[in-house]
């Protein structure tokens, strides 16, 4: 809704999907978490409307760069001929999975594995779904072969760092840990689930397999086929020609409201204003590698704003935004906690908005609860009550 003069706010945090004034895009189909908690699954050029499967929360627009899932057949649908398997492992139905892995105790080593060739020394995650057979979440204490451990994540030649467990609501859990590629001569190529003698007795179902060339996973991506399968960026952005609905190119205002995700470990967007090129014209809030936030401005290429904020943002933390501009007045605020002010010539010239993306680039990592623009420049008191 457009509310005169010059304010557009979006709230995705309430189920709402993209605005008619902003074009999204993603160049494959890709699975969120449904209003019923389930995984579930959206076509080519959808947006995700994400919840939270445990809560049932909405969380707001789900927004990643692109990943690939490097291990085809994630869910077994072929049976044993789908990963190599030894000792008490077999083939069952696993609800929300074409098939699933059942490990029962036996007093050895069992295994399922998959085989992926890693670039020495790139740094690799596995994901995989769990169902314990009593239900509750499973236990990696004293993480290895101990009887504490239910099982291990296996990455070429060794156990995976130690692994986190997300539940996914009923008695879903997702597991995931990561290691790098082996620096062998002759690397390991297996990747996969191994429980050993010495482990608990716990049994277990396990599937969705997932490796990814990262530190943590992203959103489930299905394999099918014996191929890769890659999920393309999720991109947001203002349609050019409806800018001008929402913008004063002399001044304005900003909101950014969003859930941090896992793995940063690259700059990530949050919101930019600019002229269709790359670092030339442009207002640009952003979280950077190590999660602080950077917010800074040029001009025909040449820096004229730049304040980073020492707070870094928590993988998962919620937080509110905003920064507001005019010629010789910059401010920034956020979770409700002002920053000192900036000073800068005059506005550069913009023609875009990039929400979550810079030209299809430095892709927002986590949720996109909602933004706002509105056509003045806020001062400090007020923004720092719309981000408390």
């Amino acid at each position: 809704m457009i509310v005169p003069p010059f304010t557009y706010r979006a709230d995705y945090n309430r189920g709402r999907q993209v605005g008619a004034i902003e074009k999204f895009s993603r160049g494959s189909s890709a699975t969120l978490i449904n209003r019923l908690g389930d995984i579930g699954g959206v076509t080519l050029n959808q947006p995700r409307i994400n919840f939270d499967p445990v809560t049932l929360e909405c969380k707001g627009l789900l927004c990643e760069p692109s990943s690939t899932n490097l291990v085809g057949f994630s869910e077994f649908p072929n049976g044993t001929s789908d990963a190599s398997m030894s000792g008490g492992v077999s083939v069952v139905n696993m609800d929300g999975f074409a098939k699933g892995i059942q490990f029962t105790y036996t007093g050895n080593d069992s295994l399922t594995y998959k085989s992926y060739s890693p670039i020495i020394g790139s740094l690799y995650c596995l994901s995989v779904f769990v169902e314990m057979d009593d239900g509750l979440a499973p236990s990696f204490g004293n993480y290895g072969r101990g009887p504490s451990t239910d099982f291990a994540l296996i990455l070429y030649g060794g156990v995976s760092s130690v692994p986190n467990v997300e539940h996914m609501g009923g008695r879903l859990y997702r597991v995931w840990g990561f290691r790098n590629g082996t620096t062998d001569g002759a690397p390991a190529t297996a990747i996969g689930v191994a429980k050993y003698a010495g482990n608990s007795t716990r049994g277990f179902k396990v599937s969705g397999y997932q490796l990814e060339q990262a530190s943590a996973p992203s959103s489930y991506i299905r394999t099918t086929s014996a191929a890769q399968a890659t999920r393309f960026a999720d991109i947001l952005n203002v349609a050019q020609e409806n800018l001008p609905l929402v913008a004063n190119q002399g001044e304005g205002t900003l909101v950014f409201r969003g859930i941090t995700g896992l793995g940063a470990n690259q700059p990530e967007c949050m919101l930019v204003l600019h002229d269709g090129v790359q670092n030339n014209n442009y207002i640009h809030l952003q979280q950077r590698a190590d999660r602080s936030v950077l917010f800074h401005a040029a001009i025909n290429g040449t820096v004229t704003v730049y304040q980073e904020v020492a707070t870094s943002l928590a993988a998962g933390q919620r937080f509110t935004i905003a920064f507001s501009f005019k010629a010789g007045q910059w401010l920034l605020a956020i979770n409700g906690t002002a920053l000192p002010a900036l000073t800068a010539p005059a506005v550069p010239p913009y023609s875009q908005l990039g929400i979550g993306n810079y030209l299809g680039a430095s892709v927002w990592r986590g949720h996109i609860r909602g933004w706002e623009m509105h056509g003045r420049a806020m001062s400090m008191a007020e923004l720092q009550d719309i981000t408390r």
